[in-house]
């Protein structure tokens, strides 16, 4: 029953959001703050491994995904290696003593530039010292620590990057390298001089076929449009919040920017993404805002024990390359920016413009930071001659394939395989396994299309509708738009659940807002609608109290088009409500099919090849 599935998914959901790690010993182990000595204090890192570790068993160090974060739910990686011993660890400045800046934390992760400017000044002269180059002596000093004379490193995102340095740092303690989702070991480009690529790429293979027919032809040059739009104003329109209450948002060109990259990975944001450039070129910015909200979600949910924006602050901004010198004034960098911004050729930064990418979050995090380290990291020149694995996704453009296949092609014996990284396809398992065993990799996965298709514009009026089959007229609009309302409410449910991590932070209930108005509860055994809008002027109020029988609601249409009805669940027909009662003072009986995209995806990825522990959380 569509119920049914709808409460025991979010128990999953619940449980997956809980975070909860398999059962490990957690050590501790003290290591200096600044090794040179010239200041002085320690860190602890806490290392977290098999409760019963065998030393014939060769040992896989599986690093975080961000700069911030705390371990990796080894899980994935422990079913892909069964005969190594997985260690992960909480990197300085993350875990339960994690750097904490509230300020910071509370504040727009696209544009928190005055914030980190006071958390730098909050951690003082330590904060020099959470760069790369300090984790990669961590790590070493974990190795020497466990006492292996080799280790396999896992590296997803940043810890690529860190990866890499490592191995720069120690080859002769480098077992082999499995890189996914790849940082280039020069480090984060703070203009994202791939990204214009990787995004025309990524939105062509998102709508390639079909699946972007009736509203666009090249989701790309809608962007590109978009751009150009706000590039004179921002859009302003209303955004619901979880309560039902609506106030007044705007998306900047730097917005729409920050959506895009957080998104990789994602797809419970990603999908939604053509079809809500097409109604803000529509004039309806409720999609493009309710979107822009779900990409700052992770970021400002998520607990500090699990990632920590000061320390992910303090690697970023005492470690990348920007285009201002190392110790640079705040207006100084101005200047740099602008000068950066100036020197860009717009058709290479298209469908952005050079001043959306001069003012990414990176650019807008750091431009006050005052750096407290002597300078920046070294380039990488050549790699080591250790095995690597390059995984990359074509769909990502924060890490993007053109970063993976530099990275392959710097190592003599690296290898690149385009592949799906989330969750990890059977195609790259596999490739995995080989490597691990130090057989042939192969050269290509199959080419997968969009795990969850792309979203249809949503309607902006209920003649936008056709009638319900069997209904005919305004009554069979109505009934249109409940089964509209209905799917976008679980697809809408998921989507925030899975972008929110505070989620279920209160109790156990989770509420959410409809697009246009309106809200949901969510408990156990309890799912309430209260005038929740996604046509406009339709609103549905309800309560489902889980005891199986039919749901009575209540449908205010525009003028007169109210009615009653009851939505009962035929068979075991999962998808399909048996609806009866009274609209507009005349008495309906129709068949009314619903269509969920995500609840579909997320069941076939728990059914299917892939765990549920690997669906995405964060982008």
């Amino acid at each position: 029953m569509t119920c049914a599935r709808l409460a025991v998914a979010l128990a999953v959901s619940a449980a997956m959001l809980a975070g909860a790690h398999a059962a490990a010993a957690a050590l501790h182990v003290p290591v200096p703050l600044d090794r040179t000595g010239a200041v002085p204090g320690t860190v602890t890192l806490t290392i977290h491994r098999d409760s019963k570790p065998r030393a014939s068993r060769p040992v896989t160090l599986l690093l975080p995904g961000a700069a911030g974060a705390s371990a990796n739910d080894p899980y994935e990686w422990e079913e892909l290696m069964p005969r190594q011993q997985i260690v992960t660890f909480d990197p300085r400045g993350t875990g339960r003593r994690a750097l904490r800046c509230r300020d910071l934390e509370a504040a727009d992760p696209s544009d928190a530039g005055a914030e980190a400017a006071a958390c730098a000044t909050l951690l003082g002269d330590s904060r020099g010292f959470f760069r790369a180059s300090d984790t990669v002596e961590d790590i070493e000093a974990i190795r020497a620590w466990i006492g292996v004379p080799q280790i396999t490193i896992v590296g997803p995102g940043y810890g690529s990057y860190v990866a890499q340095r490592y191995a720069l740092r120690y080859p002769e303690h480098v077992r082999r390298l499995i890189l996914t989702s790849v940082v280039d070991a020069a480090g984060l480009d703070p203009l994202f001089g791939d990204a214009p690529a990787a995004t025309r790429r990524a939105l062509a293979d998102m709508c390639r076929g079909k699946l972007c027919d009736g509203f666009t032809r090249d989701p790309a040059a809608d962007t590109a449009r978009l751009v150009a739009k706000l590039a004179s104003a921002p859009l302003r329109g209303p955004l619901v919040g979880r309560f039902g209450r609506t106030r007044q948002s705007e998306l900047s060109r730097e917005d729409l920017f920050f959506l895009l990259v957080t998104g990789d990975g994602n797809f419970f944001t990603r999908p939604d993404y053509p079809a809500a450039v097409t109604s803000a070129l529509r004039d309806d910015p409720a999609p493009i805002l309710r979107l822009a909200r779900r990409a700052r979600n992770p970021l400002r949910g998520v607990a500090p024990h699990d990632y920590s924006v000061a320390a992910e602050a303090a690697a970023t901004c005492e470690e990348v390359r920007f285009p201002w010198t190392w110790h640079a004034t705040p207006a100084e960098r101005a200047e740099a920016a602008r000068q950066a911004e100036a020197g860009m050729d717009p058709a290479l930064a298209s469908p952005f413009d050079p001043g959306t990418l001069a003012g990414s979050a990176p650019m807008r995090l750091c431009a006050r930071w005052p750096t407290a380290s002597a300078g920046p990291p070294p380039g990488p020149g050549p790699m080591p001659d250790v095995p690597a694995l390059v995984l990359a996704d074509a769909s990502h453009i924060a890490t993007p394939l053109e970063a993976a296949a530099r990275t392959a092609a710097r190592f003599p014996r690296g290898q690149l395989l385009a592949t799906t990284l989330v969750p990890l396809d059977r195609c790259a398992e596999l490739a995995v396994t080989r490597f691990m065993r130090g057989q042939r990799v192969q050269d290509r996965c199959p080419a997968a299309g969009p795990l969850v298709p792309p979203a249809r514009p949503a309607p902006t009026s209920l003649r936008d509708l056709s009638p319900l089959r069997g209904v005919p007229g305004r009554r069979g609009r109505l009934l249109k738009a409940f089964a509209l309302t209905f799917g976008e409410l679980i697809d809408g449910l998921y989507a925030d659940l899975f972008t929110d991590p505070a989620a279920f932070a209160s109790g156990r209930k989770f509420r959410a807002g409809g697009l246009r108005g309106g809200s949901i509860v969510v408990g156990e055994e309890l799912l309430r609608m209260d005038r929740y809008e996604f046509v406009p002027r339709v609103r549905l109020s309800g309560r489902f109290s889980g005891d199986g029988g039919p749901i009575p609601l209540r449908i205010d249409g525009p003028g007169r088009l109210d009615g009653r009805i009851r939505v009962a669940e035929p068979g075991d027909d999962d998808l399909v409500f048996r609806v009866r009662g009274r609209i507009a003072g005349r008495r309906v009986h129709a068949r009314v099919v619903i269509h969920s995209r995500l609840l579909d995806a997320i069941e076939q990825s728990i059914g299917g090849s892939a765990s549920a522990a690997a669906l995405p959380l964060l982008p």
